[in-house]
């Protein structure tokens, strides 16, 4: 046996009881997980389990969060059993029950299908084909709509198709209903719903949303007056004896008092059973409310101390005003969207979304049915389904699989937990996760079921159950460590989760510098020129200062490594992990990062069609259909396929009236035509020679494509335009060359599968893939395993470690209003509105009801940013560097980091900070500045710009030498 810990042994010696452990990052769960695996199997061949719990090794379910997961388990399970000399368990462990939720769903459905009521033969849909089908789906909802006139389908269409925001921004508002109709009904179905439950929501009508909204609104405000009543409850006795404003708003709102007890009181008496709680009739009596609170906030403001009071008197009613006015504010938005009409409108809109979200879940159950095809959700339902009504089936895996793990088990959905309910009975079950790592909820897993399960089981007996904290982290430098555990006992990983600090379990050397480095973008470091004035929007100064740092620590050998194999060399490009919370401003770093000289890749980055490259074929193919494409083809004609400037493209533009309504194609052909002056043509007479040279050369080859493409191959059109244009050459001296590259090769490929000629329908493949793309790969390269700095999103970095982890983005804000679906709904409290966009204006009008639930929402949102901020910091082994821009956005990490740092002025020169014992960091604001070293030799650059100028071929082997030396 490997040796473990005392808290890692623990999880061992629970065999036989009801287990939970939360497991904190670095403390070694895998290992746990696959020694308690062994353990069982070992001692159920020795006999020293009882005879109810042995097992081999395909009567142990354990359920993984990723496949790479299941199959690290299982590589580490079998070397373990080799160790043990365990060769017959060994052999069973491919075939054991250790996958994915989504494994384990499907191979008991291929195992029962007939029991389960589905082809046997039947296949799973990939996300971009049940994209289509969904599209196919809703389509025909909507036509079906058209044609009755159905209220939900005209409706909902009317309100949000004749709103600005729609005219004006070009949105197509089907589609935009779509997306919610989409979004309403995988959320439900993830969180376990079956379609004749949205049925019975349905059943209540418009009423009943109506209803379930006002009281929503009306429990806020209760609450919210009780709040209030309690406050003005402590100002009986701070009276000012004066006569004043101050004096006399305290009079007033205790008049107010007996009134607003009253009111909370006959509030919480509960109506009969079954009764609505507020009518829609109803709704405009919660305008007194919205009254009672204007008023309460006007008296509120008197809060100026008369100078004959008592001074001590005066400002703890001051203190009691403007505690009172704050709490008010909290609620400001919510009064102020409140309107009895709009609010039942809302309701409305949101009962019609709900009707079209049940007709969408037939209408796909049907289609798939028919294609005798499921998707992802439907192998849970199915599977669920399955246990629940075929009680032999149920009976004979609970006695299979007699004993249950769930690795990640924070980031468990509703429907995974009634799979897991039913098969658990009184088996031996062992979840293991960590409630500060649950950053998931976009896919609707549940962090509250894990703590529930937390609970229950501290609660029980210890002689059945136990909960084991593996808070040992062997991951980590312990100065990184100290630093986390500093900010984040603070700060807190959301409300509902205790904070567990960390404990250094590895063996780690003494470094002289701090493990943590806080970057501020606070001036423009960029000795090219200036950059704009950092901010919280803008992430290139903190790109720029990202690049230098990474360029400075691996030229300088700032920093060793201290634990591992390879402890005393100095860190490499890649041991540098770069991670972001989105891939939004990704051009930003990678153009920073080019500029310095560092070379990097992007792991699982950006879609593959909407790639620079891939999409600069896509321009240049529709120009040969169709050239008068005036965005297509400015687009190609900037691209490295003809290569213009921005002064050539400019120069096209159309200048006095004769080129003012001429397209751009026109003006292409008279700029080109011997024959006619450019200023004739509406052409600007500075039109550069260079890029009149470009044009002449690249325009015939258009011309001749056009004239031939529909009989000609698209492999044999995308073969010749990347071979006339030296296309791939030209990329090939940009950054990342070798990868684009690669993925042009990667398309071209693809257009060979096609066998199609012409480029109509290959356009329109391209068009359809870009839509409902499942995140297609950019082609593999050599740089996933060589010497370059990795770019992640946090998200794909979980269970990942590097030596030196950068997070970016510090100062962003975590959340954006903008990404708000238009609408929102409680389950639990069968109540829903929406924002609607408004006639008059660009922005949206939101229900009270919206407003509320929108609030929640950013609540949520707002706690699982922290543990996502926890899990990238606790990435890193030896270096920890925070980067951002100051000033900060409010609502922004660094809001929260930056006091618990001590971080409230700027300083110009680097500096070591001890803020508490054993708590250190260096705050930078500027990095060195460093030319940048191109691994390209000046002359062999030059050389192939000359022959692509000249329009002369280039041999494979200096296309070859450019793939080895270029960027």
């Amino acid at each position: 046996m490997h040796d473990l810990t005392p808290s890692q042994q623990a999880v061992l010696d629970a065999i036989g009881k009801t287990t939970t452990v939360s497991a904190g990052a670095g403390a070694g769960k895998t290992l746990v997980m696959v020694e308690r695996i062994a353990e069982l199997l070992r001692r159920s061949r020795e006999g020293t389990l009882p005879e109810e719990m042995r097992v081999d090794a395909s009567g142990i379910l354990v359920i993984t969060f990723t496949d790479a997961a299941s199959s690290e388990i299982k590589f580490r399970l079998v070397e373990r059993l080799d160790q043990l000399g365990m060769f017959e368990e060994r052999r069973q462990v491919e075939t054991a029950y250790i996958s994915t939720i989504h494994g384990f769903c499907n191979r008991i459905l291929k195992e029962n299908p007939f029991e389960a009521g589905l082809d046997p033969q039947f296949r799973v849909l990939g996300a971009g084909e049940n994209t289509i089908l969904l599209e196919r789906s809703f389509q025909q909802i909507v036509d079906d709509g058209f044609t009755h006139a159905r209220p939900e389908v005209i409706g909902l269409f009317q309100g949000f198709s004749t709103a600005r925001r729609f005219q004006d921004q070009g949105i197509d508002p089907i589609g935009m209903i779509r997306q919610e109709a989409v979004r309403v009904y995988d959320v439900l179905r993830s969180l376990g719903w079956r379609m004749d439950g949205l049925g019975d929501w349905i059943q209540l009508g418009e009423d009943g949303m109506c209803a379930a909204a006002g009281k929503i609104i009306r429990d806020h405000m209760l609450l919210m007056l009780s709040r209030v009543s309690a406050l003005i409850h402590g100002m009986q006795n701070l009276s000012l004896r004066v006569s004043c404003p101050m004096e006399a708003a305290r009079c007033r709102l205790l008049d107010l008092l007996p009134g607003l007890d009253a009111t909370v009181r006959a509030a919480s008496v509960p109506l009969p059973s079954g009764s609505p709680q507020v009518l829609p009739e109803e709704m405009d009596g919660l305008m007194a409310f919205i009254r009672l609170f204007t008023e309460v906030r006007t008296l509120a403001g008197q809060a100026r101390i008369p100078r004959e009071a008592d001074p001590a008197a005066g400002q703890a009613l001051k203190d009691q005003f403007r505690s009172l006015g704050e709490l008010i504010d909290t609620d400001k938005k919510a009064r102020e969207t409140f309107e009895p009409g709009f609010e039942r409108e809302s309701a409305r809109q949101a009962y019609w979304l709900l009707i079209l979200a049940h007709r969408l879940w037939e209408t796909h159950s049907i289609l798939k049915y028919e294609q005798g095809v499921l998707d992802y959700n439907d192998l849970q339902s199915f599977a669920r389904d399955l246990l629940e009504s075929s009680p032999p089936v149920l009976e004979r895996y609970r006695r299979r699989l007699r004993h249950i793990m769930v690795d990640e088990f924070q980031d468990t959905d509703g429907l995974q937990k009634q799979i897991l309910d039913l098969l658990r009975s009184d088996r031996s079950l062992c979840c293991v996760g960590d409630p500060k790592q649950s950053i998931y909820g976009f896919r609707n897993a549940d962090v509250t079921i894990f703590g529930t399960l937390i609970q229950s089981t501290r609660n029980a007996s210890p002689d059945t159950h136990c909960h084991l904290p593996l808070n040992e982290s062997f991951r980590c430098h312990p100065q990184i460590i100290a630093v986390v555990n500093h900010i984040f006992s603070a700060i807190g990983v959301g409300r509902g989760i205790e904070y567990d600090p960390l404990v250094s379990g590895g063996d780690f050397g003494p470094r002289d510098c701090p493990s943590v480095e806080l970057l501020l973008a606070v001036k423009n470091p960029n000795e090219d020129g200036p950059l704009p004035e950092p901010s919280p929007t803008s992430s290139r100064g903190e790109a720029e200062l990202i690049a230098k740092r990474i360029r400075q620590i691996v030229e300088k050998e700032e920093i060793r490594i201290t634990n591992g194999p390879r402890s005393g060399e100095p860190v490499r490009f890649e041991d540098f992990l770069i991670l972001l919370r989105s891939f939004t401003q990704l051009h930003e770093y990678e153009a920073a990062l080019h500029r310095h000289g560092v070379d990097h890749y992007v792991v699982g980055g950006r879609g593959y069609y909407a790639l620079r490259e891939i999409r600069d074929i896509a321009n240049i193919l529709q120009v040969i259909r169709n050239p008068l494409d005036d965005v297509a083809l400015a687009a190609t004609l900037r691209s490295p396929f003809c290569g213009l400037t921005d002064e050539g493209l400019a120069a096209l533009a159309p200048s006095g009236r004769r080129g003012s309504h001429s397209s751009l194609y026109e003006r292409v052909l008279h700029a080109i035509s011997a024959e006619d002056k450019a200023g004739e043509a509406g052409i600007s007479p500075a039109f550069p020679e260079a890029d009149l040279e470009r044009l002449r050369s690249f325009w015939p080859l258009i011309e001749s494509m056009r004239q031939s493409e529909d009989r000609t191959p698209i492999t044999s059109i995308l073969e010749k335009l990347l071979a006339e244009t030296l296309y791939e050459a030209r990329i090939l001296l940009s950054s990342g060359g070798r990868r684009k590259m690669a993925n042009i090769r990667k398309l071209v490929a693809s257009a060979s599968l096609r066998n199609t000629c012409g480029v109509s329908d290959f356009l329109e493949w391209l068009r359809q893939q870009s839509r409902v793309e499942e995140k297609e790969g950019e082609a593999p390269m050599e740089e996933e395993h060589a010497d370059v700095v990795r770019i992640r999103t946090i998200h794909k970095a979980k269970g990942l470690e590097r030596n030196v982890v950068i997070v970016a983005g510090l100062s962003r804000p975590v959340i954006s209003p903008l990404h708000r679906p238009a609408f929102l709904f409680d389950v639990e409290r069968r109540a829903g509105g929406c924002q609607y966009p408004s006639p008059e204006s660009f922005n949206n009008q939101a229900s009270a009801t919206y407003t509320l639930l929108s609030r929640a929402a950013d609540e949520r949102e707002c706690d699982e940013a922290l543990r996502i901020l926890y899990v990238a910091m606790t990435r890193a082994r030896e270096l920890l560097i925070l980067a951002g821009t100051y000033p900060v956005h409010p609502r922004s990490w660094a809001a929260r980091v930056l006091p618990r740092l001590e971080v409230a002025a700027m300083s110009d020169a680097d500096e070591v900070r001890e803020i508490a014992p054993g708590v250190r960091y260096t705050l930078r604001t500027k990095a060195a500045s460093h030319r940048r070293q191109s691994s390209i030799a000046r002359e062999l650059v030059m050389h192939v710009q000359q022959k692509m100028r000249l329009g002369l071929p280039l041999d494979p082997s200096l296309l070859n030498n450019l793939s080895q030396r270029g960027t």
